[in-house]
């Protein structure tokens, strides 16, 4: 993926807006700000950034500048990145309940593989479940 997908999906995962970027960086550096137009026209392709906007935009997400244009592979995989942008539209309180099933099925699963691992070392010495 080339900088503008990276950039729309780190705006949505992130659960933010042009706007509300614009603002957070017009409040830290009025003097080197970048408008909601701007990031529109970046995530359109219709614009590039400069280098230092591009800087800004790195530091702010806390991604590296190779990450945010597209230079390194993605840090997660499709899917990984598909279930990170449908958490983040799940309110905060249902993440919690989200994270605490999946753990749970985790548990459930490891146990399923040690009861597994058990009953194929037992067929390896000719044994039965009930010996």
């Amino acid at each position: 993926m080339g900088f503008p997908e990276n950039l729309n999906d780190l705006i949505v995962l992130n659960k933010l807006s042009a706007y509300k970027i614009a603002k957070d960086f017009e409040a830290k550096n009025p003097e080197n700000k970048i408008s909601d137009e701007m990031l529109r026209n970046y995530i359109k392709g219709t614009s590039q950034p400069t280098l230092d906007k591009l800087l800004l935009l790195a530091e702010y997400f806390g991604v590296s500048l190779d990450e945010l244009t597209g230079h390194t592979p993605p840090s997660h995989t499709e899917q990984e990145t598909k279930l990170l942008q449908l958490f983040a539209q799940y309110p905060d309180d249902e993440r919690k309940r989200l994270l605490d099933y999946i753990e749970v099925n985790l548990m459930i699963i490891e146990k399923e593989k040690k009861v597994n691992s058990i009953s194929d070392k037992r067929s390896l010495f000719g044994r039965k479940k009930d010996d």
